[in-house]
């Protein structure tokens, strides 16, 4: 009886313990925080972004649900090849559910060159017996679901979309999200390259979000710099499309956003913003939407809508006098187009000056 009681005392104390092993493990990988909203996980290095994504990517598909990450530094990656954050299965249970503040912080020099996979057991449409799951939505993050994004900008990616056995077929490339529903707001998206190579086919490409969903958000957001070459098999936008597949309406909302320095190849059906393939009440509504570029999109040109053709002193004036702006303009900054206000000069280090700190007491 004595060795009995004993033994269940054992298994109860290993039991407790389990759920602080496993927390203490989740945090650990990141710089500092616990997830909440007031306290986010902080993502600091190259390493602890890989492991955030992993995160996201791993487990029942419900780790990130509802939780807060803040990127606490810029991060290169070094031109590696990059596997999304979030994707879907069939389901959207590994899509990312939570909030990423790059608290005007910059994620940079990344490739997709290679379709994404994962080896997941548990998710749900996989064939019985089968481990293997393709990302077909690539960008930073695969797939966003309820999820947001803000004060991040993205600069130098490359994606190059080469699709031959049609099960790991890529359908949706924005080089900050490949299909979202969900909110972003006060990001950037500089010097993307997208290819598609000819043998592929039915594959969308963005410069920024690659499919957008449902009543979606996209706020205070530009793109300059979109070089693209593609033969005609798929839509090509500068910021987002919208694929009448995707639903019976799209009450998505694009504010305050503009694209310039876009330049396509071999492309006739690219637009600036969102369109819709089939047109109608599946386009979402533009307000003050401006590019420099011009749709080369034929019959359907008028679904992008937006303000075509535009100067850049409309473009200027357009993101900074509109109400409740978030632009500001710096003529040594970004080429003299519009800045988000997070964008700041960068500095020399404090040494290469007389004195002071950089604060507004102490400059």
């Amino acid at each position: 009886m004595k060795k009995i009681i004993s033994l269940l005392i054992t298994l109860a104390m290993l039991i407790a313990c389990l759920p602080v092993t496993v927390m203490a493990e989740t945090t650990d990988s990141f710089a500092g925080g616990t997830g909440t909203k007031s306290d986010p996980y902080q993502i600091a290095t190259a390493e602890q972004l890989k492991e955030m994504r992993d995160f996201v990517n791993s487990g029942n598909g419900q780790n990130d649900d509802r939780k807060y990450f803040v990127l606490t530094d810029d991060i290169d990656l070094g031109g590696q090849e990059w596997t999304p954050i979030g994707f879907t299965e069939g389901t959207n249970k590994y899509a990312f559910t939570g909030t990423f503040d790059g608290d005007g912080h910059v994620i940079k020099n990344f490739k997709i060159t290679e379709v994404p996979t994962f080896t997941n057991a548990t998710a749900t449409a996989l064939p019985e017996g089968t481990t293997t799951v393709y990302c077909t939505n690539v960008g930073l993050f695969g797939a966003v679901q309820g999820g947001t994004i803000k004060n991040l900008g993205v600069e130098d990616v490359s994606i190059t979309v080469d699709n031959k056995p049609q099960e790991s077929a890529i359908n949706r490339v924005g080089a900050l999200v490949g299909r979202l529903t969900g909110t972003v707001t006060n990001c950037y998206a500089k010097n993307i390259t997208c290819r598609k190579l000819d043998n592929c086919a039915g594959t969308n490409m963005s410069g920024f979000i690659g499919v957008l969903r449902g009543k979606s958000t996209i706020t205070d957001c530009y793109v300059n710099g979109f070089d693209v070459d593609a033969e005609n098999t798929g839509w090509i936008t500068a910021i987002a499309f919208v694929d009448a597949a995707e639903g019976a309406n799209n009450d998505s909302v694009i504010t305050n956003c503009y694209v310039v320095n876009a330049i396509n190849n071999r492309v006739t059906k690219f637009y600036a913003f969102a369109v819709d393939e089939k047109g109608g009440d599946k386009a979402p509504t533009l307000n003050n939407c401006w590019s420099t570029a011009v749709d080369g999109s034929g019959a359907v040109a008028l679904h992008s809508r937006g303000n075509l053709g535009a100067t850049k002193a409309g473009v200027v004036a357009a993101m900074t006098e509109s109400a409740g702006s978030t632009y500001t303009v710096d003529k040594e900054k970004n080429a003299g187009y519009p800045c988000l206000s997070f964008e700041k000069k960068a500095l020399a280090p404090a040494t290469s000056f007389a004195r002071g700190d950089g604060t507004d007491k102490n400059p």
